[in-house]
């Protein structure tokens, strides 16, 4: 799973979007909530083409919808719905989502993820215990593009109903960590730059050779640096 996700939006962040996609788009990122700490089961905006070839933004929930999940009771929690963002080797085979891979991709634009790891003891070398929670304290680093001040996530969607009720459901697909961040994790997610926007989102593109080709030249450097906290 990846982490948390950070989405902060200005004009200035997603100037990438108005070049690519037009002043509409941006205007409707940013009148999607900002958050600085978004979780599997919230809300997130997705881009993807229309029959039209237009770009449209919608909002969407993170995560993937098992197709055989049940419907939730009205007073239980959806967060056993989603499952892990699929590493890209294995989404192709997946059942939900190596259809959506040939016929229902998305970017999802975001500002950074976050990632966190235990605190260690320098002395002891064990996990440092929070003495009031009794849980492991931990390290948090946030993860930004070093070239401009938003990232695009590779994504997947899904339609599925629930209740009577239409959901659209996102997931991002993650790789293998470069060599340089294998330390914070074995994944990371898939980021892909302006130049490849098209081309993922060319809903005739759908041979698993030429989407792996796409998702082969997704960006491995990032810029890394520790927060205050992590919960």
């Amino acid at each position: 799973m990846l982490g948390r996700i950070e989405y902060k939006p200005t004009p200035a962040k997603f100037l990438t979007v108005e070049r690519h996609f037009g002043r509409r788009s941006v205007e409707r990122l940013l009148g999607i909530r900002d958050h600085s700490d978004v979780l599997p089961s919230d809300s997130i905006p997705i881009i993807r083409r229309q029959l039209d070839q237009s770009a449209e933004v919608i909002a969407a929930r993170w995560g993937a919808i098992m197709r055989d999940a049940p419907a939730p009771a009205a007073n239980s929690s959806v967060a056993n719905l989603f499952a892990a963002e699929p590493a890209i080797e294995a989404a192709p085979g997946h059942p939900v989502w190596g259809t959506a891979m040939a016929n229902a991709r998305c970017l999802i634009p975001a500002t950074g993820w976050y990632r966190c790891l235990p605190r260690i003891d320098e002395a002891t070398g064990e996990p440092v215990v929070d003495p009031e929670t009794r849980a492991v304290a931990k390290r948090r680093f946030a993860l930004r593009n070093p070239r401009q001040q938003m990232v695009s996530f590779a994504g997947v969607y899904r339609t599925r109903s629930i209740g009577g009720n239409t959901q659209l459901s996102a997931t991002i697909l993650m790789r293998a960590a470069p060599p340089e961040l294998a330390w914070l994790h074995e994944y990371v997610p898939c980021v892909l730059p302006e130049s490849l926007w098209s081309s993922w989102l060319n809903p005739t593109l759908v041979e698993p050779d030429a989407i792996s080709q796409i998702l082969d030249r997704a960006q491995h450097e990032f810029d890394v640096s520790e927060t205050a906290w992590c919960r």
